[in-house]
């Protein structure tokens, strides 16, 4: 089976249900060989579990099975609807994969590096009318591709829009820049107008979001705006929280602490400063500004570290 590996754990746990049950009726009949026979497809599709369970798939996949209006039962979708929803969802991913690559993108213009977020669609789903899609870059991987990383965020992101809770969406959008947030407002506006649901499953998780979650992701991302034009330089004392990507730093002007994302070209620089025994040091640091204001509430601002010189 093609797709992601939760995808593929679901249905061999439904196939041995199934076998489970032949099982059980085998011995009720006093079917010996039926039993045996069943019993070896037992072990196959347990072995198949454990294999799955053990060793994970590198390689970036997703799936999105979509419901709702532009759907008919399992016999198809709306070619337009189909064709849309999967062009926003891929723009997404290019330009979450180029930011995570880059650390920024321009305001307009081509995104760079589209050949490596590029995603196939390497089958569809039955019974239930889903797309399977695949990076395309690469055959086998040792190691989580960068795509499969920036796929699994994009679906938490998509989720993370949607859920009921504000202040979810709100530390959702604080890491999201303007053209991604263009991005995401194409994506729910095609399944809003369209009237649709949609289920993401990646290899670890699965989000469905149904017409309440889209009509809310809607109007939250349509009433957002973001500014991110400033760049000042600020001295201080850093901290580097590698796990996460993210920085503290205390300000010596202001006295106060500013937190962000870290850009991935001073991620180096920063993680060497921690091999060095200086977990924690003095620097000049360059810091871009990112204004989100949503409609009927007060402008937040949030910070990337984008540089850091010898003060």
């Amino acid at each position: 089976m093609k797709g992601p590996r939760r995808l593929k754990i679901e249905a061999l746990r439904s196939d041995l249900l199934s076998v489970i049950k032949m099982i059980e009726r085998a011995d009720r009949h006093h079917d010996a060989i039926g039993a045996y026979q069943f019993s070896q497809r037992r072990e196959a599709i347990e072995a198949q579990l454990e294999e799955l369970g053990r060793a994970g798939d590198h390689i970036g996949k997703v799936a999105l099975f979509f419901g709702g209006g532009p759907v008919l039962g399992s016999r198809g979708v709306e070619a337009d609807f189909a064709g849309e929803a999967l062009n926003a969802f891929q723009g997404l991913i290019q330009k979450k994969f180029a930011i995570e690559d880059q650390g920024e993108i321009g305001a307009r213009g081509p995104v760079a590096r589209q050949v490596a977020s590029q995603l196939l669609v390497t089958d569809v789903a039955r019974g239930s009318f889903g797309f399977f899609l695949e990076e395309a870059a690469v055959d086998e991987a040792f190691a989580d591709t960068a795509l499969k990383v920036v796929i699994d965020q994009t679906n938490n992101l998509i989720a993370n829009v949607a859920d009921p809770s504000s202040e979810v969406f709100e530390t959702a959008i604080g890491g999201v820049d303007s053209r991604v947030l263009l991005s995401l407002k194409s994506f729910f506006s095609i399944l809003d107008t369209g009237h649709a649901t949609v289920r993401l499953v990646d290899d670890d998780h699965e989000f469905l979001l149904d017409r309440v979650d889209i009509s809310r992701a809607r109007q939250r991302v349509e009433a957002t705006e973001i500014q991110e034009d400033e760049t000042t330089d600020v001295v201080g004392t850093l901290f580097f929280l590698p796990q996460h990507r993210t920085f503290e730093l205390l300000r010596e002007d202001t006295g106060e602490t500013v937190f962000g994302r870290v850009e991935p070209s001073v991620i180096r620089q920063l993680i060497a400063a921690q091999a060095a025994g200086e977990p924690a040091r003095r620097w000049r640091a360059i810091l871009k500004i990112r204004r989100v204001q949503q409609r009927g509430q007060d402008e937040k601002t949030y910070y990337r570290l984008s540089g850091i010189i010898e003060p």
